[in-house]
């Protein structure tokens, strides 16, 4: 069974590439994870109602900007986004595609929670993919999904509107240098219906604009733009990055997403859209009414401290403060919660002892959440190793619900449920990166 599941990961490229370009098993369970017809229904039905959630703050700059305003102030990235989504946005007749990933926990009562929509550089649809079959060869019940073959054909989809259909369309994969997740891109790259290439920002940076606001390369007129870099800061070291950023978005290519769509996955917009009034300036009451229960708690810092801050102050276990930033190992825990809430709020709670010697780092409010931290359920699993050795470990799973949605404006075309992505982790783990080793993929039986 070792040599049988090693291989089969291998033969079923669940792998990341070394820096010597070797392909290493990712740790994948053995068995799916089990949920329940209800939960599936609840997953499936939401997709429509957070397509349309999106597509709806994208094409309302006022909006977005009424929310971010106060973290523009703090956090350079949010400012400088916000400038370009400000300076370029959404056209009426914009063709308009995304690929999303609405992240939950199932709690020990079996409530779903969310834990964040991502709007960016949403990967692993290749690795649910393949996990779904790794499972079926184990001789499991995993679902017969296919997330990858999906995104591809919303892809084609994009650049063929785009093109017009009357040439062969054109693709550019905007990525990280040193990309490790290869597997996962060539995967999806395969499956598009169009010439593909790969491109860094800074490689982006000098290209020229068309008077028919087109963006060309090598003569070549590109039709989509499918960012899987451009999420963190870090994707910006110069001006050249951002010089890139923003020629893209000035141009009619389909962005993959936009720097408003890029926007309506932050951390702040998740906490403003907890108010059922803010919610409904972006979504029909129907529609609100499905997304609505799926939050958890989320509040904002305010400048005096609140009953929530004095609350996580006294029992800091009960929540998570979150920045504005996307790639995992940047949430604060525990008793850097609390150091942290003592930091900014000197006078709250001062019947709670402050910590000494914390190397927690110093937080701008304005540029925080605090959340309800959600305690999902704890279950015993068995895990393949990258070496292929199978332990048996307790796990707490996550799963990321794809979405896609394809729109003309303010009019959807389509969008929907397009698969899940399952990850887990142990229990005490904080982060659950697959990329960096804390994470573990997974997948879903339905009974």
């Amino acid at each position: 069974m070792v040599l049988d599941a090693r291989d089969c990961l291998l033969k079923e490229q669940i792998t990341l590439t070394s820096e010597n370009g070797e392909e290493i098993p990712l740790r994948t369970t053995l068995t799916p994870s089990v949920i329940s017809r209800r939960t599936m229904a609840t997953f499936t039905q939401s997709a429509t109602a957070f397509a349309e959630l999106v597509l709806s703050l994208s094409n309302n700059i006022t909006l977005l900007t009424d929310i971010l305003a106060p973290t523009s102030d703090a956090d350079p990235f949010t400012s400088r986004l916000l400038a370009i989504a400000q300076k370029h946005p959404q056209r009426p007749d914009d063709i308009l595609c995304n690929w999303l990933r609405s992240d939950y926990f199932i709690e020990n009562d079996g409530s779903i929670k969310q834990v964040e929509l991502n709007t960016i550089a949403v990967s692993f649809a290749t690795m649910a993919t393949r996990v779904a079959s790794f499972h079926r060869q184990m001789g499991s019940c995993g679902i017969n999904q296919s997330p990858q073959v999906e995104l591809s054909t919303l892809i084609t989809k994009a650049a063929s509107l785009h093109s017009g259909c009357t040439r062969r369309p054109f693709v550019i994969f905007v990525v990280q240098p040193n990309e490790t997740n290869l597997a996962d891109q060539a995967a999806i790259a395969d499956g598009i219906d169009a010439d593909v290439t790969r491109m860094t920002l800074s490689e982006l940076a000098d290209l020229a604009v068309g008077s028919d606001g087109e963006l060309s390369v090598g003569g070549r007129v590109v039709d989509c733009a499918y960012f899987r870099a451009g999420y963190d800061p870090g994707d910006y070291p110069t001006e050249a990055e951002w010089r890139a950023r923003e020629l893209i978005e000035s141009t009619r290519v389909v962005k993959i997403p936009t720097a408003p769509m890029q926007l309506a996955g932050a951390k702040k917009v998740q906490q403003a859209l907890c108010d059922r009034g803010m919610l409904e300036r972006a979504l029909s009451a129907q529609a609100a009414s499905v997304v609505e229960p799926l939050f958890t708690t989320i509040v904002a810092l305010e400048d005096q401290p609140t009953p929530a801050v004095v609350n996580a102050i006294e029992h800091p276990e009960r929540f998570v403060l979150k920045p504005q930033r996307e790639g995992g190992g940047w949430n604060l825990f525990d008793d850097d919660v609390r150091t942290a809430l003592q930091g900014v709020y000197p006078t709250a709670a001062p019947h709670v002892p402050r910590a000494l010697g914390s190397d927690c780092p110093h937080i701008d409010p304005r540029a925080w959440i605090l959340m309800h931290r959600i305690r999902p359920e704890v279950t015993e699993r068995y895990v393949v190793q990258c070496d292929g050795s199978i332990a048996q470990q307790a796990l707490v799973s996550e799963y990321g619900v794809f979405v896609s949605m394809l729109a003309r404006g303010s009019q959807m075309v389509q969008s929907g449920f397009a698969g899940v992505l399952v990850r887990s982790k142990g229990p005490t783990v904080q982060e659950g990166g697959i990329m960096h080793g804390q994470g573990i993929l997974d997948g879903i039986c339905v009974k």
